[in-house]
């Protein structure tokens, strides 16, 4: 196992590596400069070309991106153009907040979402089922730049409950986690249940119900291990895509993660910022699918790594 995952993890450098110049190219066709966001639109010309040339701006961009290559296989990537802090310094002080808000919005979705679609698909076509299913439609139809700010001016603004924004004590997680859990609660209730649902139609679950099993221990010794397959796919996707695509709801409630740190890096046409924050957008899916590989070995033994 120790090999197939070294092996994965050295076929996804060309990947990253791909990645990071194609991430490159784009972002100097954009249009703004960094220079002119530094120092503003009343800088003189002169002050421009030092400053453009001190950042090492001004040469072609061929050279300046075999030269970030070049730090990254050595370890550094780079300086950050606007606050002039080490990017890698930058990106540890910020992961650890989305991995943070991540784990809570998985963890806060599967406890909702596990019970709904077992009930759901234990109940099919009945009281239960049609509830679960109009929760999972309401959920996927509420999106995160709606929710966000609707939970702020309720539970912030109106109510006073809870903060309205930045990471300040336990209470600041709650609606960010939340605003991301929901969606992510409504998809996998309805894997959930069509999950199940395929596994309780199984020839030996019916053996253990001619056994006289009773129905809990059907449902969570036999029938659970069955449907955890595409449930494990999703949340392991969903987690991917928390690393990486928080951008709105960190930005919603000011939190310090990697989603508002890319967007300002963006904003602020701060290239290698920019670069390091995708670098580790890749890394993450990678790690995650790899994690998401070892995870199907423990829950069913068939599969193997190859």
């Amino acid at each position: 196992m120790i090999k197939t995952i070294s092996l994965r993890l050295l076929f996804a450098l060309p990947l990253m590596l791909s990645v990071l110049l194609l991430v490159g190219s784009l972002i100097h066709l954009v249009p703004g400069n960094p220079v002119d966001i530094i120092l503003g639109d009343m800088a003189s010309e002169a002050d421009k070309i030092k400053l453009a040339t001190t950042l090492g701006l001004d040469r072609p961009f061929t050279e300046q991106i075999s030269s970030y290559l070049g730090g990254v296989f050595k370890g550094d990537l780079g300086i950050s153009l606007l606050s002039k802090e080490s990017v890698v310094e930058l990106l540890v002080e910020r992961i650890a907040p989305t991995v943070q808000l991540a784990f809570l919005a998985v963890a806060l979705a599967l406890c909702v979402a596990m019970p709904l679609g077992i009930l759901s698909a234990t109940h099919a076509h009945k009281p239960a089922d049609y509830l679960s299913v109009f929760f999972a439609l309401l959920g996927i139809s509420m999106p995160t730049f709606w929710t966000g700010p609707v939970f702020v001016l309720i539970f912030s603004l109106y109510l006073g409950w809870l903060p309205v924004s930045e990471k300040q004590s336990w209470q600041s997680y709650i609606l960010p986690t939340a605003t991301l859990a929901i969606p992510l609660a409504a998809i996998l209730t309805r894997v959930t249940r069509n999950a199940f649902l395929e596994v309780l139609k199984s020839d030996f679950l019916r053996t253990a119900r001619a056994k006289g099993l009773s129905p809990p221990k059907i449902i969570l010794k036999h029938a659970a291990r069955n449907a955890l397959l595409p449930i494990i796919t999703v949340v392991g996707l969903q987690f991917g895509a928390l690393l990486t695509g928080a951008v709105i709801t960190e930005k919603i409630f000011d939190w310090p993660g990697m989603g508002s740190l890319f967007l300002d890096a963006l904003n602020n046409r701060d290239y290698p910022l920019i670069q390091g924050c995708v670098l580790f957008f890749a890394l993450s899916y990678t790690l995650v699918n790899t994690m998401i590989d070892i995870i199907y070995t423990v829950a069913d033994p068939r599969v193997q790594l190859k």
